[in-house]
């Protein structure tokens, strides 16, 4: 089982029914090559919406398809490609759920406010907080 330990709360949470969901909606097959995932991926996010393409590594390296980007702790890019699950499941009309998610994964944060990615993760909850 894949699982993240949260710091701050110190529970596992499951992570393979989030991959279950990502490879079902992005069209990937067991037997698809790491080109092939890439492509369906990168193609599926474009048409929803272009502006999610800076979140490409992040769910190349949530799906296994590449390493994760350097420099960006497990956090870091846990965060990022929860923030896309979250704008995918907005775009579903599933808010509540994607408020929940972003919510429990702000909260692991204890430093690094100033960074992008959770900048841009305030910004996110900002805006689901607002929706009702």
């Amino acid at each position: 089982m894949l699982e993240a330990y949260s710091v701050s709360h110190g529970k596992a949470s499951a992570w393979l029914p989030v991959l279950e969901v990502l490879h079902s909606y992005f069209g990937i097959e067991g037997l698809d090559d790491a080109p092939s995932r890439r492509g369906k991926l990168s193609a599926k996010l474009a048409a929803l919406n272009s502006a999610l393409s800076d979140t490409l590594p992040y769910l190349f390296g949530l799906l296994g398809i590449q390493k994760s980007p350097r420099r960006q702790s497990a956090k870091s890019w846990e965060l990022v490609a929860t923030m896309s699950l979250a704008r995918l499941l907005v775009s579903q009309g599933r808010c509540d759920e994607a408020r929940a998610m972003v919510v429990k994964i702000y909260n692991w944060f204890t430093e690094g406010f100033d960074t992008s990615a959770l900048k841009g993760a305030k910004a996110l909850l900002d805006e689901l907080l607002t929706v009702a």
